[in-house]
């Protein structure tokens, strides 16, 4: 039916009925923009992710808080290289069932602060580095504030398709592999 068909990214014919009952064909082309990946931390991980995502067509912008490091230099496949503070950083951008979120900052309390952010979003894919110690610390600290399991259940962590990746580059291709998976539906 029609969601299915929303889903695809080639012009195409559908049919549907009329007031009357009569079928109609329609052609219909969608309009699709990239869809846009915004990493969190421009450290290790993301200078990984990034030229893969690229490659594979997303549209990435890179958020650090430190200047040194949201430096567009270090990642000349993004879109985008901001040096923005962690705190309301989400509400800068336009994020919707589109959005991927992929949060890598260099400490827990920075994820922390992007994850009860992009929780309160439409995003389509959030997911987040780190063990499963550390996400579940992160995730009582939200329970705390209400943030529910339903929430949690929404949040890709630990993060990437499990491919025994350990080298930074494996982890990037698994956390690109997921991104893809996710994109495809």
């Amino acid at each position: 039916g029609m969601p299915a068909f929303l889903g695809r990214q080639t012009p195409g014919t559908i049919i549907c009925n009329d007031e009357d009952g009569v079928p109609l064909n329609v052609f219909i082309e969608p309009i699709i923009s990239d869809p846009v990946l915004y990493v969190f931390g421009a450290g290790h991980v993301a200078s990984q992710v990034v030229p893969f995502a690229s490659r594979v067509g997303f549209k990435v912008i890179v958020i650090d808080d430190r200047n040194e490091f949201a430096n567009p230099r270090n990642f000349p496949d993004a879109e985008n290289v901001l040096n923005y503070p962690y705190d309301d950083v989400i509400k800068r951008f336009s994020i919707d069932k589109s959005s991927f979120i992929v949060i890598a900052t260099r400490s827990h309390s920075c994820d922390e602060i992007v994850l009860r952010q992009a929780l309160r979003t439409d995003a389509g894919y959030i997911g987040m580095i780190g063990s499963r110690r550390k996400i579940s610390a992160i995730y009582e600290n939200l329970m705390r504030e209400g943030f529910m399991d339903s929430d949690f259940k929404r949040v890709h962590s630990p993060i990437g398709i499990d491919i025994g990746a350990e080298t930074p580059e494996e982890i990037a291709l698994s956390i690109v592999s997921e991104l893809v998976k996710v994109r495809a539906g």
